[in-house]
């Protein structure tokens, strides 16, 4: 993980965790789900974005995601 922070804005709360990938190869749904998995989600089931940044960008397939697993 390379960012991990969490935003409150009167009883909202998101929890961003952000991983940076400089590679040669472009990030793909795998990035994604590898990422997921690392994350332990924090008690209460607040609202958890999980934010894969890549130099080569993405594999067009990262970008047809459902909104509910959004890359950020």
């Amino acid at each position: 993980m390379d960012v991990v922070t969490t935003t409150r804005n009167a009883n909202n709360r998101i929890d961003l965790f952000a991983e940076c990938k400089f590679s040669n190869r472009k990030a793909s749904l795998t990035t994604l789900n590898n990422l997921r998995r690392r994350v332990s989600y924090p008690r209460g089931g607040f609202n958890v974005r999980h934010c894969p940044i890549s130099v080569s960008g993405f594999e067009d397939g990262s970008r047809s995601m459902p909104r509910r697993k959004a890359l950020c």
